[in-house]
C-alpha cells in the first residue's frame, strides 16, 4: 500500500498519467505502486539495443504466424478454390497482401490491448501514447505498424532515427505521437 503522502507526491509529479474517470485502468494503479527509482526510469527513452532485442523475439513469433497463414492460404485458395495441389511458383501478390495485413493486425492488436508484444514483455518495454500516457487506440497502432514496416523496409531508417532524436524516439513514434518506455517489472 502506498502511503497517502507518496500518493499525492506522485499525482503532482505525474499529472499527465492521471486518467479521466472513464479511463481508470490497471496500469495507472501499477504506477502508484512503483518505487521512486522505478517511476523515474519508467519515463526514460528505451535504448536501441533493447528495441532490437524485442524485435528479434517478435520476429520468431511473426515467422510462425506467417507460416500458419501461408499454409491456410495454400489450403483454402490453391486446393479448394483452384483444385490444384501444387502452389504457383514465384511472387504471389495476394499472399503477400494477406501476410502483410495479418502482421499489421497482429502487432496492432497487442499494442492496443496491452501495449506490449511478447518480445516487448520479455525485454520490459511498453508502447503508449506520448500525449496521454495511455495505450494506443487500434487505429493508432495500425498506422504505427504500417509506418514501422515502411521504415524497416527502407533500411531501418526509422529505427536509426533514435540515435539522432533528442527524446530517443523512432520516426514512426514521432509520427504517431507514441513512445516506448520501460515497463514496470513483474513482481
Amino acid at each position: 500500500m502506498v502511503p497517502p503522502d507518496r500518493f499525492l507526491k506522485r499525482c503532482v509529479d505525474l499529472p499527465y498519467l492521471l486518467p479521466t474517470p472513464a479511463q481508470t485502468t490497471a496500469p495507472y494503479f501499477a504506477i502508484l505502486a512503483m518505487t521512486d527509482r522505478e517511476t523515474k526510469n519508467a519515463h526514460l527513452p528505451v535504448a536501441l539495443w533493447r528495441r532490437l532485442a524485442a524485435l528479434v523475439y517478435d520476429l520468431f513469433i511473426s515467422l510462425a504466424l506467417m507460416m500458419c497463414v501461408a499454409a491456410l492460404y495454400h489450403t483454402l485458395i490453391d486446393i479448394w478454390w483452384y483444385g490444384t495441389t501444387q502452389s504457383t511458383s514465384g511472387f504471389n501478390p495476394a499472399l503477400t497482401a494477406v501476410l502483410t495485413f495479418c502482421l499489421l493486425f497482429f502487432f496492432a492488436f497487442f499494442w492496443s490491448k496491452s501495449g506490449q508484444t511478447l518480445g516487448m514483455q520479455a525485454w520490459g518495454i511498453q508502447l503508449r501514447s506520448s500525449a496521454t500516457g495511455h495505450l494506443l487506440t487500434f487505429r493508432q497502432a495500425l498506422v504505427r505498424g504500417a509506418l514501422a514496416f515502411v521504415s524497416l523496409g527502407l533500411g531501418g531508417i526509422g529505427l536509426l532515427w533514435i540515435l539522432f532524436d533528442k527524446d530517443g524516439k523512432s520516426l514512426h513514434d514521432r509520427m504517431t505521437r507514441s513512445e516506448i518506455v520501460r515497463a514496470r517489472p513483474l513482481s
